[in-house]
């Protein structure tokens, strides 16, 4: 897979980095429910965990109810933007390689109105559809399992 989707629009060094600073709003809105404790912070599946761990250990990820999660400081930066850049990009998760793109459950296929790059429809491509499957697959896992946990 191709790991520079989008970058032909990014502002490079210029960008003010709102998706590694601020919260997300493709993550709050969509994939994770407000009342959450994980609100804002990227799901991990099996291969993002086991990319992340082999390149940089447990460093950047971070473990609730005991499932991996990207590891989000309490003021929303990422732990793994270092420097003003990704620490791990070679390795980041999927949310991170979908950006500025998310699914709202309302809208469908949406833009972070926080990323300044001039990204169009036109710059979406078949590996943002795969990456968002997966990542939609994992959130509706996770929400079941939650659910049918309740249930018990």
């Amino acid at each position: 897979m191709d790991d520079t989707i989008g970058q032909n629009k990014c502002l490079g060094e210029k960008c003010p980095n709102h998706c590694c600073t601020d919260k997300f709003i493709g993550l709050v809105n969509s994939l994770v429910y407000e009342n959450s404790i994980e609100c804002g912070k990227p799901l991990l599946d099996d291969d993002e965990y086991r990319r992340i761990y082999e390149f940089s250990g447990e460093e950047f990820i971070e473990m609730i109810d005991g499932k991996p999660y990207l590891k989000v400081y309490d003021d929303n930066m990422c732990a793994a933007f270092k420097d003003g850049k990704c620490s791990i990009y070679e390795v980041r998760p999927d949310a991170c390689k979908l950006y500025p793109f998310y699914f709202d459950h309302t809208c469908g296929f949406c833009k972070d109105k926080n990323c300044p790059g001039n990204f169009t429809k036109a710059d979406i491509v078949d590996e943002h559809f795969e990456l968002l499957r997966k990542k939609i697959d994992l959130y509706e896992k996770e929400f079941r399992n939650k659910k049918d946990g309740e249930l018990k």
